[in-house]
């Protein structure tokens, strides 16, 4: 009794604590008193999300033990998260690649169709490895996957990540419009769930996406509605109150209602606890209220925060931090030689960048500079400059403004027009409606005579058909059976018992013979493939592709792939993917076995309806007349006439060659 109330305790703590180290002491204190597999694999599980952040290797260590244990109880669901949790190890250590294999590598798992969950969440962290290498194609693609698993299973919360995941990575690739669509969904599903921080976050995203587009008033808005929630939900995390306060300010700041953003900035410092202020932050706190009071005239306040300031390290090169000293100093005549070699240094680096605001606003402080110096010319030439750029970005940000209205305008517009044309038709469709019910009521009254002759005399005729369909279906399925059984047969024992073979004779010195036995060997592989049905709906179309590729990549063959996750693969007919999967098994078996390439590629392209696929290697090619005796391309062109495709080949002595398959799939 006594043990299970100290359980409990522990539960308790390790769900509602802030402290992360009595989280983990709880955490232990489970693992050691539990008696459910179930609740100590949970708590390694938590342990571990723990540790990831601050201790990687002791997150490793945990990790091992919850594979150990899951897969010794067969609890495949923690085997699964085990494979989830390695691959966030891996991306923490900033090995993205490993991390892909690992969440691969869960995905491939025999069990994974039966936890769907555990499924989408791999398919969204490979989405979140993908973004590393900015391949855009495979990170929409994973997320759709895992969007579609969520929405099959009602699995709300990860449906939230998804969306949100789509709509910030569509806002960093500046596609704003496509990430304002996912963030309206992500809402649908938060409000129903109640879910608030993640309609916050939501607001967070949207103001960003507006402040990039310019509408400083609308971020401002959204970035209230934000605070306000985390004030209600969430009133412990000063820290995030903190950084909405001081994003409403910089909006206030960029919008040029500096007067609006002093008492914002004020009650940063106010309310908040010192130990909330790292130096950065600090920095950027200080640099934002000393513009304030400089662009206000406050001249007194602005003299205090840059004598707190100039006392920042000398080393710091943040380029607003040393502008806006150089600028107080100027307004204060407090200008010197390192006032003016900091300008340049400022000026040089945002040339290089090209920044145009930075170097406008580097100019007109370097003008301001020069007028103290009483160098007038100099300073009209500078002013001059930076009033060109002035214009050139206001003329930016106005084309900016004008096309985000003009596309609201355009929404609003058309919004309308579909109104007005649905309940057109509408009309339109009704009085079609009624006009078509009287004769549907006389056509009804013939047809049912009419079928009622008919039917007597179909019943008996169907009947006989019938059966002898049954019949044929019944012989069909059975030479199946004995199809995939022989080729099952072939492909596991008969293939494994040549290989063997090959290898005892070269071991004899009989090499040439053992290759002739390894092609018998593939004859005998793709043999098996065509008397097995592949199963498609079991495992990915793409992915059974790659495994097959993988099956003929060795040392002496190196093969890679392109643009095989661009087509949409369930969208295509199992008959087309199954003799695809067989054209090109029989492609690659004749580059590694007469082409004596060490290098080959397969390319796929969706283009309109069509799928166009293209291997190649660098090996010594092929003649007219291999062409025409060749069994394996014979067996290629029949696959291909079979889903009305077409087949070309073409070859280069000692060059190599390519084989180019095209289909119409959609």
């Amino acid at each position: 009794m006594t043990k299970k109330l100290f359980l409990l305790i522990y539960l308790f703590f390790s769900s509602v604590s802030f402290s992360q180290q009595v989280k983990i002491d709880s955490l232990k204190q489970i693992i050691k008193y539990a008696s459910s597999d179930t609740v100590k694999l949970t708590a390694y599980y938590h342990l571990i999300n723990c540790y990831q952040t601050n201790d990687i290797n002791l997150a490793e260590k945990y990790l091992d033990t919850l594979f150990n244990k899951a897969e010794t109880k067969m609890l495949y669901k923690y085997v699964l998260t085990g494979y989830a949790q390695r691959g966030t190890i891996e991306f923490r250590k900033a090995n993205p690649k490993m991390a892909i294999e690992f969440w691969k590598k869960g995905l491939a798992h025999p069990q994974i169709n039966n936890f769907p969950i555990q499924k989408g969440n791999l398919f969204h962290n490979i989405s979140v490895g993908y973004k590393i290498f900015k391949n855009t194609d495979s990170v929409i693609s994973y997320l759709h996957k895992s969007i579609d698993l969520n929405i099959q299973e009602k699995n709300d919360i990860g449906l939230v990540a998804n969306y949100y995941s789509i709509s910030d990575y569509y806002s960093t690739i500046t596609e704003n419009d496509s990430a304002v669509k996912y963030l309206n969904k992500l809402m649908d599903v938060a409000i129903k769930k109640n879910d608030q921080i993640a309609i916050a976050r939501a607001y967070i995203l949207l103001a960003n996406i507006s402040r990039r587009e310019l509408d400083h008033k609308d971020a401002i808005k959204q970035f209230q509605k934000a605070l306000s929630i985390y004030k209600e939900r969430e009133p412990h995390n000063l820290i995030m109150q903190r950084g909405l306060l001081f994003e409403i300010s910089r909006s206030m700041m960029n919008s040029r209602n500096y007067e609006e953003a002093i008492p914002i900035l004020k009650n940063i410092e106010t309310q908040f606890d010192a130990k909330l202020f790292d130096k950065d932050f600090w920095r950027d706190f200080n640099v934002n209220l000393l513009t304030c009071y400089i662009e206000t005239s406050d001249h007194q306040t602005a003299r205090r925060i840059y004598q707190k300031l100039i006392l920042e390290d000398n080393n710091i090169s943040e380029f607003w931090f040393w502008n806006t000293l150089s600028r107080y100093e100027i307004w204060a005549s407090q200008i010197s030689t390192r006032t003016y070699e900091r300008l340049l240094s400022a000026e040089k680096l945002t040339v290089k960048n090209n920044e145009n605001e930075k170097i406008q606003t580097i100019k007109y402080t370097l003008a301001s500079y020069f007028y103290k110096k009483r160098n007038f010319e100099k300073a009209y030439l500078l002013l001059k400059e930076s009033h060109d750029l002035d214009q050139g970005i206001r003329s930016q940000e106005t084309s900016i403004i004008n096309l985000a209205q003009k596309r609201k305008f355009n929404e609003v517009l058309k919004e309308k027009e579909n109104l007005t044309l649905k309940k057109k038709n509408a009309e339109q469709q009704l009085a079609v409606q009624k006009a078509t019910n009287l004769n549907q009521r006389y056509g009804f009254i013939a047809l049912t005579a009419f079928l009622g002759i008919f039917g007597v005399f179909y019943y008996s005729k169907n009947r006989r058909r019938k059966l002898r369909d049954e019949h044929i279906i019944n012989i069909a399925q059975a030479k199946q059976k004995e199809h995939e059984k022989i080729g099952a047969d072939l492909h596991s024992t008969k293939a494994k018992d040549l290989e063997k073979i090959a290898s005892n004779l070269e071991q004899k010195g009989e090499a040439e013979i053992a290759s002739k036995v390894r092609e018998v060997k593939d004859s005998i592989r793709l043999l098996s493939h065509e008397l097995f049905q592949i199963p498609f709906s079991q495992q990915e179309f793409d992915d059974q592709i790659i495994n097959l590729l993988f099956e003929y990549n060795n040392e002496s063959l190196k093969i890679s792939h392109q643009g095989i996750h661009t087509i949409p693969w369930p969208q295509v007919d199992d008959t087309i993917k199954r003799n695809l999967y067989l054209i090109i098994s029989e492609a690659i078996s004749n580059v590694k076995n007469h082409s004596k390439a060490p290098t080959a590629n397969v390319k796929f392209h969706k283009k309109n309806k069509n799928i166009d696929v293209t291997i190649t290697d660098n090996g010594i090619g092929f003649t007219e007349e291999d062409l025409k005796n060749g069994h394996g391309i014979g067996n290629m062109r029949m696959r291909v006439n079979e889903i009305k495709g077409s087949i070309r080949f073409d070859a280069v002595k000692n060059m190599g060659s390519e084989i180019g398959i095209f289909i119409t799939a959609f």
